[in-house]
């Protein structure tokens, strides 16, 4: 199911991108902060949205996402898509080597894998997570 969520999100976070490049066309150093922005905007009208039908499921939100990134997809590739998305993978690309290059990202590195190695082994232990805070995610 992790993986899922991974796989899902890549595409929700691509389907987006590609849309406000498509819309405004700029550099993708640019575009990557403002897709998050975007991201959670949409996020938070999805949950809206179904919480106004008492139905935020797990069916539910994956349904509706990937109907937006289905969506989002026959949008690119009826608007010239396919230059488009070569143009996006091939920055996509370049971004991602100059990122793995760069020495604060080596610095960064052990950081990041001990945050996901506690984000993924480490249950919720306080009162607040276990009582309050979880309850309200689900």
């Amino acid at each position: 199911m992790l993986l899922f969520s991974i796989v899902l999100f890549f595409f929700y976070y691509s389907s987006l991108l590609s849309i406000l490049l498509k819309a405004r066309p700029m550099p993708l150093v640019a575009a990557v902060p403002i897709t998050f922005v975007a991201a959670i905007g949409v996020e938070a009208v999805f949950l809206n949205f179904l919480s106004l039908f008492n139905y935020v499921t797990e069916l539910s939100l994956v349904s509706i996402h990937l109907a937006f990134i289905f969506t989002c997809l026959v949008w690119v590739l009826l608007n010239d898509g396919r230059r488009f998305i070569q143009s996006l993978v091939r920055r996509c690309f370049i971004a991602i080597k100059k990122m793995f290059t760069s020495t604060l990202f080596k610095m960064l590195l052990p950081c990041i894998i001990l945050m996901i190695f506690a984000a993924i082994l480490y249950p919720p232990n306080i009162w607040d997570s276990m009582t309050y805070h979880m309850a309200r995610v689900a």
